[in-house]
C-alpha cells in the first residue's frame, strides 16, 4: 500500500477538506495524516472518509497538534518523550496517548513516533553544510564530528532510560487498538535513538507493538555523514520494519521526489514485506506531477 503524507499541502491549506481533495488529484486514494493538523483538521477528514473514498494508513505523532499550540510552528517532538523534566514527558505521552486514540478512530494500523531529543546543541547542520562546501576531509570536520559524537555518548543514557519509560506508559494502549508504533530514525543526530538505541528499545518490547519505522532521506544523510555505517539499520533491524517514509536526497537536502536525487530505493526491495507501509514524505515545493511520477516508481520498484 502506497501513500501520501499530509506534509505535502497541510500548511497550504486551511481546512481538511481542501487537503484530501488536492491529494486525489494526484491520483493518491492512501494518506498519512502528519504534525501540522489542528484537531479541526483532523475531525474534518475523518469525517470525510466514505464521502471521499480514501484511507488513512498511519499517523504522525503528534496528530492533531496539540491544543494551544500553533499547528504550524509546532515541531513533532515539542514535547520529548525522553525529557528527564517529569512534567514534559508526561505531557509528551498524554498527547501521543491521543494520537494512538485518534489512529484508532481513523482505522490506521500504525503511528509514527519521533522518539525526543539528548539536550544538547545540535550539530547536524553543521556536518552537512562542511560536505556540501566540500570540507568533509577537513580538521574542522573531523573536530565537529568527534566533539558531536562525545558530548552524545555522554549524555544520552539518561534521555534512553525516560525513552522507555514513555513507551511502557504507551504500549498497553497500542495494543488494545491493535496498532504498531513506529520509532523514526532521525534526521538531527543528538535524537533519539540512534544505533544500539534501537536494539535496547526492541529488546524491551520483543512480543510488543513496537518496531522501526525506517525514514529513508535521514538514514541516507546520516550514512553520507558518516554518523552510521552503510547499510547497517537495515541489517541489524530490518525484520523490525512496519513502515517507510519515501524521499529523495540531493546536495544532502531531502524530502525530494523519488526521481530527483541520489537515493537507491532498490536496496530497500529485501525488506519491504506485502503488509510494510509505505508513506511518500514530499514536502510542499515537490509538484503534482513529480508526485505521479513518484508512485508510479515506487510501485514499479516495490510491486504494489
Amino acid at each position: 500500500m502506497l501513500a501520501l503524507s499530509t506534509v505535502w499541502n497541510s500548511g497550504r491549506r486551511e481546512t481538511g477538506l481542501d487537503v484530501i481533495k488536492e491529494i486525489q488529484k494526484t491520483g493518491i486514494t492512501c494518506v498519512e495524516l502528519n504534525f501540522s493538523l489542528d484537531s479541526k483538521m483532523v475531525e474534518e477528514i475523518l469525517s470525510l472518509r466514505r464521502t471521499l473514498q480514501f484511507s488513512i494508513v498511519s499517523l504522525h505523532n503528534y496528530c492533531p497538534v496539540p491544543d494551544g499550540l500553533e499547528r504550524l510552528k509546532t515541531m513533532p517532538d515539542h514535547f520529548s518523550l525522553a525529557s528527564l523534566d517529569e512534567t514534559e514527558r508526561l505531557l509528551a505521552v498524554k498527547h501521543t496517548r491521543n494520537t494512538i486514540i485518534t489512529a484508532h478512530r481513523s482505522g490506521a494500523a500504525a503511528v509514527v513516533l519521533h522518539c525526543g531529543r539528548t539536550e544538547m546543541k545540535d550539530r547536524t547542520r553543521d556536518l552537512t553544510r562542511l560536505i556540501q562546501e566540500d570540507k568533509k576531509e577537513t580538521q574542522e570536520y573531523r573536530e565537529t564530528f568527534q566533539a558531536f559524537i562525545e558530548e552524545r555518548r555522554a549524555k544520552s543514557q539518561a534521555h534512553v532510560a525516560q525513552l522507555l519509560k514513555s513507551l511502557r506508559n504507551l504500549v498497553d494502549l497500542a495494543v488494545s487498538y491493535r496498532l504498531k508504533l513506529g520509532i523514526e530514525n532521525r534526521f538531527y543526530y543528538r535524537e533519539l535513538p540512534f544505533g544500539d538505541e534501537f536494539g535496547t528499545i526492541f529488546d524491551a518490547f520483543q512480543d510488543g507493538p513496537v518496531g522501526l519505522w525506517l525514514d529513508v532521506g535521514h538514514n541516507f544523510i546520516l550514512e553520507e555523514l558518516g554518523l552510521i555505517p552503510r547499510g547497517q539499520l537495515l541489517k541489524d533491524y530490518g525484520s523490525r520494519l512496519i513502515g517507510v517514509h519515501l524521499h529523495n536526497v540531493k546536495n544532502l537536502v531531502d524530502h525530494r521526489a523519488a526521481l530527483d536525487g541520489d537515493v537507491d530505493f532498490t536496496g530497500l526491495k529485501p525488506y519491504i514485506r506485502p503488509n510494510t507501509i509505505k508513506i511518500m514524505e514530499l514536502h510542499s515545493h515537490v509538484t503534482p506531477r513529480e508526485i505521479k511520477k513518484s508512485a508510479a516508481y515506487f510501485r514499479e520498484v516495490f510491486g504494489d
